[in-house]
C-alpha cells in the first residue's frame, strides 16, 4: 500500500509538449513550388552553364526534399519529437546544400523551403544559424560559377 502512496507523491514525469503542425495543404504547396523553382532555374539556366548530365541527379534530389518537407514532417509532427524534427531539418539543410552547390547556384531557391522549416519549428537562434548557413552555402555556389 505505501509503495501506491508514494508513487502518488512523486512528481509526475514531465511529457514533453506536442510538436505544433503546420503541414496543411498550404504549407505543401509551398514547400513543393519552391523546391520545383529551384529544379526549373537549374533545368532552365542557359544551355553550358549548367552540365545536363547533372539534371537526373538533382531532380531525384528535389523528389525526395519535397517529400521529406512535406510527408516527413507531417509524420514527424503527429508521431515524433523534437530530435527527430531537428534531424529532419538538418537533412534538409544538407540536401538543399549539396543540389545549390551541385547545381552551382541555380537551384538556391531550394533553401528557402528548409528557411522558412526553420522558422516555424526552431528557437530563435537555430533560425538565425540555418539561415545564415544557406546564405554562405549560396553565396559560395554563386561565388564558383
Amino acid at each position: 500500500m505505501t509503495n501506491g502512496f508514494a508513487s502518488l507523491l512523486r512528481p509526475a514525469a514531465e511529457t514533453p509538449a506536442p510538436l505544433p503542425r503546420f503541414v496543411n495543404l498550404g504549407y505543401s504547396i509551398a514547400f513543393v513550388a519552391v523546391t520545383l523553382a529551384g529544379f526549373a532555374q537549374v533545368s532552365l539556366a542557359p544551355f553550358g552553364l549548367v552540365a545536363r548530365d547533372r539534371l537526373f541527379g538533382l531532380a531525384a534530389a528535389s523528389v525526395l526534399y519535397a517529400s521529406l518537407g512535406t510527408a516527413g514532417l507531417c509524420a514527424i509532427e503527429r508521431r515524433a519529437g523534437r530530435s527527430q524534427l531537428q534531424a529532419l531539418i538538418a537533412a534538409l539543410l544538407a540536401l538543399g546544400a549539396a543540389s545549390t552547390l551541385y547545381s552551382h547556384g541555380y537551384s538556391s531557391m531550394m533553401l528557402l523551403a528548409v528557411v522558412s522549416l526553420a522558422v516555424l519549428h526552431l528557437s530563435t537562434l537555430g533560425s538565425v544559424v540555418v539561415s545564415a548557413a544557406c546564405a554562405l552555402v549560396a553565396l559560395s555556389a554563386f561565388a564558383g560559377r
